[in-house]
């Protein structure tokens, strides 16, 4: 075993190997980008009959800094690339007998682009660990594939990351919801491309249970009509003291128990009202432990909880399943009553709201609307967040300073696993992508 190790500049071709064997194991065992050179250490060198059945590996302590890059090429030798934040290291196997096998260390910047607003300390934070970060807050749905080239990760909020991004892209390898739903990005299309989704549950719990307690008093107070008078020159308190009924008992339903919906359960029950939610087959410990606690009367079926409630809120994600669950039949058992949705417009059927709205049996209070724009500020207009019996937001329910800091929080703890090849909240399960090819002239030559 040649244990040796000399010190190459960065760009340098360092070698050594075992004549024998014909195979050198490398390992980066200095990692500093501020510096202008790297240590280079021949860990191990294994016998010549086992090189063609082997991978090339880092030793413990190192090799989980960096992303592994493969490319075969039959009856030719094979080439090992591997990624960290600061440098790329290919190892070319095996090397013919009494020759030389040589390792090319290049400088590596990991390029992150952030399509939406982020705190500033966000940016300061990667570019403290080595990487590139560019914020374009001004990027949409139709221009955000004319940004990707050379982008190593992408972080979005609420800008939708279509099919076409995956295609333009060559050297992405991973997108990051800042935040939990991940039903802007086409997963399907990043999948098929090799990139892996992931997102930061949980972070923003807190934020959108607020919000969703604040809809149900403006709707319940009427607070907007109230502001537009007063702003318009107009007392009318003859007009709003009839208006509320109050949520002091009053029973809530709540449509999906997972961070945000026990949050808002949390709430509520500090209003005293009396709590509900749809049975499921089987829960959390914890979970269970919460419903408990809280006196959460389950439900069977979404149909009957509806009947039995008030107020109806919905706090799931948006797949197959959840679809447009709330379609007329649950619109018409909670009549009368509020529907609060905070998730995704698609889970409710927007027509056979909307002709209950105008009926007025119902009353909504909405963060969400089909059709969104795709863009942080654009000319919109929605029959539905026009309506007279909807107090409507601008699908903020995550954008509180507090939140926001707890997703930077999450975004920061998701890249730096990946770059540590580890997946954190990954949604999808990409095959590798082997992305661009790197400087092929560190290999035997």
């Amino acid at each position: 075993m040649d244990s040796s190790t000399q010190r190459v500049k960065k760009g340098d071709v360092g070698s050594g190997s075992d004549p024998a064997a014909g195979l050198l194991m490398v390992s980066i065992t200095t990692n500093n980008l501020f510096t202008d050179s790297v240590e280079v250490a021949a860990m191990m060198v294994l016998p010549q009959p086992a090189v063609n059945g082997c991978r090339p590996c880092l030793s413990p302590s190192t090799q989980s800094r960096f992303v592994r890059r493969n490319s075969k090429v039959d009856g030719k030798p094979r080439v090992q690339h591997y990624r960290s934040r600061d440098f790329a290291v290919t190892v070319s196997f095996p090397a013919p007998p009494n020759r030389l096998l040589g390792a090319r260390l290049e400088e590596h910047l990991t390029r992150i682009l952030v399509a939406d607003r982020l705190p500033e300390r966000f940016v300061k934070a990667m570019v403290g660990r080595g990487h590139e970060c560019v914020v374009d807050a001004t990027l949409t749905e139709a221009s955000l594939s004319g940004a990707v080239a050379g982008v190593d990760i992408l972080v979005v909020r609420s800008t939708r990351v279509t099919a076409s991004v995956f295609t333009a892209a060559d050297s992405l390898r991973l997108v990051v919801r800042a935040g939990s739903g991940t039903n802007t990005i086409d997963c399907d299309a990043a999948t098929s491309a090799g990139v892996s989704v992931a997102n930061v549950p949980g972070r923003n719990a807190v934020a959108v249970a607020e919000l969703t307690l604040g809809l149900l008093l403006a709707v319940d107070r009427a607070i907007p009509d109230n502001t537009f008078e007063l702003r318009a020159g107009r007392w009318d308190k003859q007009r709003f003291a009839a208006v509320g009924r109050g949520l002091y008992g009053q029973s809530l339903g709540i449509v999906g128990l997972g961070n945000i919906g026990l949050a808002v359960a949390e709430r509520a029950a500090g209003f005293g009202m009396r709590l509900f939610a749809q049975a499921k087959g089987s829960r959390t410990p914890l979970v269970s432990r919460r419903i408990d606690e809280l006196g959460i009367e389950l439900i069977p079926d979404l149909v009957t909880l509806a009947s039995k409630v008030d107020v109806l809120t919905l706090h799931v994600p948006l797949k197959a399943q959840t679809h447009g669950m709330v379609g007329a039949d649950v619109l018409d058992a909670l009549q009368p009553g509020i529907l609060l949705n905070t998730s995704r417009a698609e889970i409710v059927d927007t027509e056979a709201l909307l002709t209950r709205l105008d009926a007025g049996g119902l009353s909504a209070g909405l963060d969400v609307f089909p059709d969104e724009p795709g863009s942080g500020s654009a000319d919109w207009h929605s029959p539905l967040a026009a309506h007279a019996r909807v107090v409507g937001t601008h699908h903020v329910g995550a954008s509180t300073q507090q939140a926001q800091e707890a997703v930077v929080d999450g975004v920061e703890e998701v890249i730096d696993a990946f770059e540590q090849g580890e997946l954190l909240n990954v949604v999808n399960d990409p095959r590798p992508r082997l992305g661009p090819p790197m400087a092929e002239s560190g290999a035997a030559r």
